[in-house]
């Protein structure tokens, strides 16, 4: 099993904390951790982020599978699920207009990941020393970065830098990116909200990450770190680690 340690913080400049975490086991032993962090609506981003990653969960944990292929499918079915789901209670509710939510997720299943993001919240991985993102954000500025119409310096500064462009919850429907890799002993994953990225590089989230510390322990300092950068925004931070023996 994937040893895992989250933990959330309002931050120093929020009201309240709109992002939601979960960690689920389905009938047949694989992990589903998932980060949502809220947007839109009175109270509609604590409310959709909260939705989503229960409903998913709850789900999961009735499922049952032993591929990536199969796990793909499920996370198709219920991405979908979830966000008409969460678009029909926005519907219903006036104080919920608008609501929606980012969603990362990372599936354990047998020696294999699926990694699947919608929005800007984000998935690393720390392998032999590398820190290497897993996901590209689903944001206005990334956008025009990939393009070559906005620098990276530029995209930083942009009034629209917080602007995403997919949310589950928004659209009738939702498209979400993924990719599947095979898990290696030792690797370690972060699942983040913005919060975090927006304040920390990734040089000092990977220095915190190669501290001989428990993920308990890096998940504080994180937290702390970005809160002493200012802590402008909810801070969600889920650290998982593959073991370095895998038993046969």
């Amino acid at each position: 099993m994937i040893e895992v340690h989250y933990q959330s913080d309002i931050g120093k400049a929020r009201d309240t904390n709109e992002d939601y975490v979960g960690v689920f086991t389905s009938q047949s032993k694989a992990q589903l951790l998932l980060v949502a962090d809220g947007v839109g609506g009175m109270q509609g981003g604590e409310v959709a982020s909260e939705m989503t990653v229960e409903t998913m969960g709850e789900y999961f944990e009735k499922s049952h599978f032993t591929t990536a292929q199969t796990a793909l499918t499920w996370l198709e079915e219920a991405i979908t699920k979830v966000n008409q789901a969460v678009k029909q209670r926005s519907q219903d509710y006036f104080d919920l207009r608008g609501m929606g939510t980012t969603l990362v997720a990372l599936l354990f299943v047998e020696n294999q990941v699926v990694v699947a993001h919608i929005g800007d919240s984000r998935a690393y991985l720390l392998r032999q020393q590398r820190f290497s993102p897993l996901t590209q954000d689903h944001t206005f500025v990334s956008q025009m970065v990939r393009l070559g119409e906005m620098s990276e310096e530029e995209a930083k500064k942009h009034p629209k830098r917080h602007w995403v462009t997919r949310a589950v919850g928004v659209e009738a429907e939702v498209e979400f990116d993924y990719d599947v890799q095979t898990v290696q002993p030792g690797d370690r994953y972060l699942l983040c909200s913005d919060g975090l990225t927006n304040l920390l590089t990734p040089s000092a989230i990977k220095h915190i990450l190669l501290e001989p510390l428990t993920l308990a322990d890096q998940c504080q300092a994180l937290i702390d770190l970005t809160n002493q950068a200012g802590g402008t925004d909810n801070i969600t931070v889920l650290l998982a680690a593959v073991p370095n023996e895998v038993k046969s």
